[in-house]
């Protein structure tokens, strides 16, 4: 009696467990950051035109560039008179 009350919490915290197994990502060595890598060039690329991009478009300005783990998101604002 006491195997059949044990056996659906064993079964649940069985597939949540592999379910948090397989949620975890797997990036391998990406996850470290490397001068002059492919992320660091993205990075100086973006920074080096967000503030001419933000001024020319409105004061907003939105950017992805890049592929992969290399890719870089940005989002600049500009406020008027700061």
């Amino acid at each position: 009696m006491c195997l059949n009350n044990i056996l659906p919490i064993l079964c649940f915290l069985l597939a949540v467990s592999f379910g948090y197994l397989s949620a975890e990502p797997s990036c391998g060595d990406s996850l470290f950051f490397r001068p002059n890598g492919t992320y660091d060039t993205n990075r100086r690329l973006l920074l080096s035109t967000l503030a001419s991009n933000v001024s020319s478009r409105g004061g907003v300005y939105n950017v992805s560039i890049g592929e992969g783990p290399g890719k870089i998101y940005a989002l600049g604002l500009c406020i008027p008179g700061t």
